[in-house]
């Protein structure tokens, strides 16, 4: 791992560009722009940390698998479970996401993008 890999993970941002130049100073630009893409990683790492918390209030463990549970109505959050659904089953250690609930008791509700999403999660062992 070389010095740019260190400062992309530690500033959290998508690449680094060094350009030989003139000038002696060290020049930084950021690009703030968020993109369609970046807003849907940006929601699926938000329901990442909100599952991962309701797991450790659940005082389920790293080995415990789950199914999750899930139902919104917001178009974004289904787009990023569509797109990022693989990399939130590996974090939360879920075998499954099922977008439908019925007769579910003990449901979490959190806020996403100012939408409500009510979780479950059936824990298999």
């Amino acid at each position: 791992m070389d010095y740019l890999d260190v400062t992309l993970d530690a500033i959290n941002v998508k690449k680094v560009l060094i350009e030989e130049g003139d000038e002696p100073e060290l020049l930084v630009e950021l690009d703030i722009n968020i993109t369609p893409e970046l807003k849907l990683e940006g929601i699926a790492r938000t329901l990442i940390r909100h599952l991962n918390n309701f797991r450790k209030k659940q005082n389920l463990s790293t080995k415990n698998r789950i199914d999750l549970y899930l139902k919104t109505k917001n178009k974004e959050i289904i787009k990023a479970l569509e797109k990022y659904g693989e990399k939130i089953k590996k974090m939360i250690q879920a075998d499954k996401i099922i977008q439908f609930m019925e007769d579910k008791e003990n449901l979490k509700e959190f806020k996403i993008e100012n939408s409500v999403i009510q979780v479950y999660l059936e824990v298999k062992y």
